[in-house]
């Protein structure tokens, strides 16, 4: 991962609404449905629609459909390599200092 993918994915998490639905989706075994966490988190339809795209556009969220129904689960693969970059700012870092 570059700088400039890295950057793209914290601007799309930059959000408590996105933080709030990557936590959650990441704590469930398997995709969830948007209704159900527009449930859990207390937010229309249409905005956790919208900002459930918007994570799945970047690559964070894995979306598949069943007839109408849209599900979510975190993209871990793309989540993990989004961490190790982060790791290695932190080394940057201390190797400067």
């Amino acid at each position: 991962m570059n700088d400039q993918q890295a950057a793209a994915l914290l601007r799309t998490m930059s959000t408590r609404t996105r933080l709030a639905m990557l936590r959650m989706l990441l704590a469930e075994p398997q995709a969830v449905a948007m209704s159900l966490v527009a449930a859990r988190l207390g937010l229309a339809d249409g905005i956790a629609s919208q900002n459930l795209l918007i994570l799945s556009e970047c690559g964070l969220l894995i979306r598949t459909c069943s007839g109408v129904n849209r599900f979510y689960a975190p993209n871990r693969e793309m989540i993990q390599e989004l961490m190790t970059f982060l790791q290695t700012l932190q080394g940057d870092s201390s190797a400067s200092q």
